[in-house]
């Protein structure tokens, strides 16, 4: 019986180390969101995310930012996480292709 417990204790183990990292990285990415798009703007304003969801089989986000220190109006993003890279201008190729 004992022979079963210690694989079964590694199993648990790295199933709960696997699925923490997860949860921390997903909290992490609209971080840096949010940093990549201040960044891009050249602001100390805080920025707010909206309306985000995943395209391109969870590669690229999509979605909405405002920036606190500007008028209440939200505008477009599209967040790369292959090369970590934002596009703000909603008329550029790459906007129209992963978001519309």
């Amino acid at each position: 019986m004992h022979n079963l417990l210690i694989p079964g204790a590694m199993i648990m183990i790295t199933s709960v180390v696997f699925i923490g990292a997860q949860i921390l990285s997903a909290g992490s990415l609209d971080e840096d969101i949010q940093r990549s798009i201040a960044t891009s703007l050249d602001t100390g304003d805080m920025v707010t995310l909206e309306a985000m969801q995943e395209v391109n089989k969870g590669y690229g986000v999509c979605g909405q930012y405002r920036v606190t220190g500007a008028p209440n109006s939200s505008e477009p993003f599209f967040y790369s996480k292959v090369d970590a890279s934002v596009e703000l201008d909603s008329d550029s190729r790459r906007y129209r292709n992963n978001c519309e």
